[in-house]
């Protein structure tokens, strides 16, 4: 089993990276999603990948899936709960499959 690990210490710098600006498009946004669509893993064995998000409480991880799948769907989704508490809307550790279209074609990417 193959895994890349990538740490984000201060949230500061990469939000003003220079990569990360983006013109937000129809264009600009079809050529990101239809990236996405068409992204292949390296390894043929593994037919998704899956994309491990964390973050501290309210942080915003199942609102940030549920943004993600909306926008592949046409449509506001709210599959993950997502709320704002001093615990953890969260409870346990879930795999969120993010799907294309009104039809919900699975994508190759998989949220956790």
């Amino acid at each position: 089993m193959e895994c890349e690990v990538y740490r984000v210490e201060d949230i500061s710098s990469f939000l003003e990276s220079p990569w990360r600006k983006i013109t937000w498009t129809t264009e600009e946004r079809g050529k990101i999603m239809e990236e996405i669509r068409s992204y292949k893993p390296y390894l043929n064995s593994v037919p998704q990948i899956r994309i491990l998000v964390l973050g501290p409480i309210g942080a915003g991880k199942s609102s940030f899936f549920n943004s993600v799948n909306s926008v592949f769907r046409g449509y506001v989704t709210s599959q993950a709960v997502a709320g704002s508490d001093n615990a953890s809307v969260t409870t346990q550790y879930r795999t969120y499959p993010v799907k294309d279209g009104r039809d919900g074609k699975p994508l190759p990417i998989i949220l956790c």
